[in-house]
């Protein structure tokens, strides 16, 4: 019995690719050829069952880089042979979107109008469509504290201003720079 004969004809052995790529090959057999399959890193892509043997391979369905595609047919005794060629895949990637959207904060506790004293915890809520690199904590416009983690949070010592009305100020940003604020009038009674 013998195999049959298989050649890939296109793509070409080191070729740089890009886009819609002609996938081809010759094949021939004494009993003749039942199929030619076609594979890209030894994933099944295509089956041709008549010739020409041809497939139109997206190849932006891969990462930039080195492949391997390869060729294999056989005939109707389950006879077969294979040939392959190694394609460098070099499509454009698409630019990243500029972020333009800034994170949402909200100061979730002291609520508004709050009479507090001594020790307070001062928690905030920060999202982004990207993520959030920074929380800032501002009393009377005077920064505070940072946080980086959530759930962000942290401990006041409301005996360091006078007694009476102050404004607790949480602001979030993104990578960008990017920022939002929040903030609540609190009664200090120490």
């Amino acid at each position: 019995m013998i195999r049959p004969t298989t050649t890939l004809t296109s793509p070409r052995a080191n070729a740089t690719v890009s886009g819609n790529v002609a996938l081809a090959a010759n094949a021939t057999d004494s009993v003749g050829v039942a199929y030619v399959k076609f594979f890209v890193d030894g994933a099944l892509v295509s089956t041709d069952r008549a010739a020409p043997y041809e497939f139109l391979w997206n190849s932006a369905t891969v990462p930039n880089g080195s492949h391997v595609v390869m060729a294999a047919a056989a005939d109707a005794v389950g006879l077969w042979s294979s040939s392959s060629a190694t394609v460098t895949t070099q499509n454009a990637t698409a630019p990243v979107p500029a972020d333009t959207v800034p994170p949402v904060t909200k100061l979730t506790a002291p609520v508004n109008g709050a009479r507090v004293s001594g020790m307070v915890t001062v928690n905030a809520q920060a999202t982004d469509n990207v993520g959030v690199v920074l929380v800032n904590y501002f009393v009377d416009n005077a920064f505070v504290a940072t946080d980086v983690t959530a759930p962000c949070s942290f401990t006041w010592d409301s005996r360091t201003v006078p007694n009476g009305n102050h404004v607790l100020m949480v602001a979030s940003a993104d990578a960008r720079g990017l920022y939002s604020i929040s903030s609540v009038t609190v009664n200090v009674a120490s």
